[in-house]
């Protein structure tokens, strides 16, 4: 040990300018092959586990970390919020119409023209390679459906022939490996096509701006917390308020008493 204070003083005093972290991280660097030869540890790990520090951490864990937190954090109060439908109680206590509450919900939500801006930009960035078009199909095994009998029909249709990929899905019931209806069914159905040399650009010609562009709807997408992928705490949807109070008014739970007139009134 008294070799190591020597050695250190020395350098102190050959080189006054050199700052004391270097001095540090070159004791370091001497003393973990020592360390690693007589203990099997590095230096570094043994004075982390002996004072309790924690490593640094690189700038994708700290995003990373900051994600877990925020999306934990959404959760909770998501949580709270609807916490023996507080939410619910809450709107019905307001006296707001549906159509005003979905309307306040929908400033959680970008604005028109930003999400405009937003697609043209993301279409831009697609065309020129800068980024992949969203992938939303996954594997195809993961589906199920009769899939033989759907390209033997999708591949006799003529082109220019109106096709709605959503029908299709409901017809020939196209779910999940865990008995799931995937809400964008029409879409999977249309890329399994497509990667089965079906082409599906040959349809639909009156939704396509040129070429192989089809239109592409102009979604307004959940606010995000700071500059993370994590989005705001958000009120449930007017149609899911709706159905819970359907539900609570059929079970008996709200009472909106009893009818006095008759609800179809004749001339």
């Amino acid at each position: 040990m008294n070799s190591v204070i020597t050695w250190v003083s020395s350098i102190k005093s050959v080189s006054n300018t050199e700052s004391a972290a270097k001095i540090a991280k070159s004791v370091v660097h001497t003393l973990n092959p020592v360390f690693t030869r007589e203990f099997q540890t590095t230096f570094e790990d043994s004075m982390t586990e002996s004072l309790n520090l924690s490593p640094r951490e690189t700038p994708q864990e700290k995003r990373k970390k900051t994600n877990q937190i925020l999306t934990e954090n959404t959760r909770s109060i998501n949580k709270a919020i609807q916490n023996e439908n507080e939410d619910e109680k809450k709107f019905l206590s307001s006296g707001k119409s549906y159509a005003q509450y979905e309307r306040e919900r929908k400033l959680y939500f970008t604005s028109k023209p930003k999400a405009k801006e937003n697609m043209i930009v993301r279409v831009r960035k697609e065309m020129e390679g800068m980024c992949k078009p969203k992938k939303h199909h996954g594997n195809f095994d993961n589906y199920i459906f009769e899939k033989e009998k759907f390209l033997e029909e999708i591949s006799s249709l003529s082109a220019g022939s109106n096709v709605n990929w959503s029908a299709l899905a409901r017809k020939f019931d196209v779910k999940t490996i865990k008995n799931q209806v995937p809400t964008n069914r029409g879409q999977v159905l249309m890329m399994f096509a497509k990667s089965n040399d079906i082409n599906v650009y040959q349809f639909n010609t009156q939704s396509r701006l040129s070429g192989r562009d089809y239109i592409r709807r102009v979604k307004r997408v959940k606010k995000k917390l700071l500059k993370t992928k994590v989005t705001m705490p958000l009120p449930r949807s007017a149609k899911k308020l709706r159905a819970v109070v359907k539900t609570q008014v059929n079970d008996g739970t709200i009472k909106v008493g009893r009818p006095i007139a008759p609800k179809n009134i004749l001339d």
